[in-house]
């Protein structure tokens, strides 16, 4: 019995961390193109320190509530909003130094493009992994 008890227990945590490492997948993006690169190699570090005390106060807004109700899955959604505001704070601090328009330094139709495609890729890899889950778990019989 208690075999059976450790085998439940393992499964599921193999589940949820599979859940939030897809999850964290969606930082890549930020991770890209945050840092400043821009700002830092025109000198405008205090745009910087704006950028990141938004996003800590969003971080600290949502990350609570998140985890309340969410679980470790609502403290990976908090973490991938707080980067993507931001990576996007900071965008917009570089458009207005190199006086651009923020589309033209994010292409936001190319980006929609990848967005779905990604998407869509998502769901399917997410459907695929649960179905073989639920296939492959030995304690599922299909009698």
């Amino acid at each position: 019995m208690r075999f059976y008890v450790l085998l439940y227990i393992a499964s599921i945590w193999c589940i949820l961390c599979d859940r939030v490492f897809r999850i964290i997948l969606f930082l890549t993006l930020s991770n890209m193109i945050r840092y400043g690169l821009v700002l830092r190699s025109l000198g405008h570090t205090r745009d910087i320190l704006i950028a990141n005390l938004i996003a800590f106060f969003i971080a600290i807004a949502l990350t609570y509530p998140f985890i309340r109700y969410f679980g470790i899955i609502g403290a990976a959604l908090s973490a991938v909003l707080v980067f993507n505001a931001n990576a996007l704070s900071q965008l917009f601090f570089s458009a207005k130094k190199l006086e651009i328009t923020f589309v033209k330094l994010f292409p936001l139709v190319t980006l929609f493009k990848f967005t779905c495609i990604g998407g869509v890729l998502f769901v399917f890899i997410s459907l695929l992994v649960d179905v073989s889950y639920a296939y492959l778990d030995p304690r599922i019989r299909y009698d």
